[in-house]
């Protein structure tokens, strides 16, 4: 099971495959930068620190995407060391479900 007991724990661990964005628009930028990496075959996490709503004030809760856009950052989220043994590894977590709180 992976090391991390929060996102932002998660978000911590990996800082070389984080992108932060201070501010960017939810109406199509965060999309369009997420074309553009692709594009250029990077596939990092984006955290937009200040997402500016539709009516142009700033959010008060930050966005994360492209959590699973490259099959080590999902392996890595999972506590999984090579993503070539996600579905084994995956397989054997959940033949061991955690009781719901």
């Amino acid at each position: 099971m992976a090391d991390h007991p929060s996102l932002r724990a998660y978000l911590d661990s990996i800082p070389q495959s984080l992108l932060r964005v201070p501010a960017m628009s939810v109406l199509h930028e965060i999309t369009a930068l997420q074309y553009a990496l692709e594009a250029q075959g990077r596939r990092p996490v984006v955290l937009v620190e200040r997402p500016r709503l539709p009516d142009g004030s700033d959010s008060a809760l930050p966005v994360v995407c492209n959590l699973t856009a490259s099959r080590a950052l999902t392996a890595a989220a999972l506590g999984i060391a090579d993503h070539r043994q996600a579905a084994r590894a995956f397989a054997e977590m959940t033949a061991q479900p955690i009781a719901p709180i």
